[in-house]
């Protein structure tokens, strides 16, 4: 299949979208696409152009609870989100980290995505808030609303899938558990 449409297609789907792309950011999709691979890099780009995701969550008798929710995501492919204590996903998030995320549903293109959260404080929250208003700048105002948290979801296993083009692209990245305290994540490909 001639790549030479991918540049246009992202184009209109990001001008339809209202969404600003960067040149670095189109530059990672279009190559990624051309060249058959999705590196971290890459993923991030391809992430970054959705606001929206569904993270599920464990309730404490062990039922599955998803929501959609407001996202932003950091080039570690850290997803960051606020919710209220009062929501189904706060405990469920509190006191049963483990969690997964599916960002993108236009066509057959997908980022499939297991990760731990966490509640960041002081400056670690600040620096998360700073990612999340650039995404979302009503952000501040709903600083007020009693209960209201951020959670920030570390990976441990991301895929990307493209079932839109022929063969389906698959690309997976696995971020082993850095064991020093307050460690994240390493990524092993990218």
């Amino acid at each position: 299949m001639p790549g030479s449409w991918i540049p246009i297609l992202l184009a209109k789907n990001a001008k339809r979208m209202g969404t600003l792309l960067s040149a670095t950011i189109l530059n990672y999709i279009v190559i990624g696409f051309l060249e058959g691979i999705m590196d971290k890099a890459a993923i991030h780009a391809f992430m970054a152009r959705f606001r929206y995701g569904v993270v599920s969550s464990l309730s404490r008798n062990g039922t599955p609870q998803s929501a959609l929710v407001g996202i932003a995501t950091t080039p570690e492919l850290e997803i960051i989100f606020d919710t209220v204590k009062s929501s189904r996903k706060y405990p469920n998030l509190a006191e049963r980290p483990s969690c997964s995320f599916v960002v993108g549903w236009g066509g057959e293109q997908t980022v499939q995505f297991e990760g731990v959260a966490m509640e960041p404080e002081g400056a670690e929250l600040e620096r998360y808030q700073e990612a999340y208003f650039t995404a979302w700048p009503d952000g501040p105002a709903r600083m007020s609303w009693p209960g209201i948290t951020y959670f920030v979801v570390q990976p441990r296993w991301v895929r990307y899938s493209d079932f839109d083009q022929r063969p389906p692209l698959i690309e997976e990245i696995t971020f082993p558990v850095d064991p020093s305290p307050g460690g994240g994540s390493r990524s092993q490909n990218g």
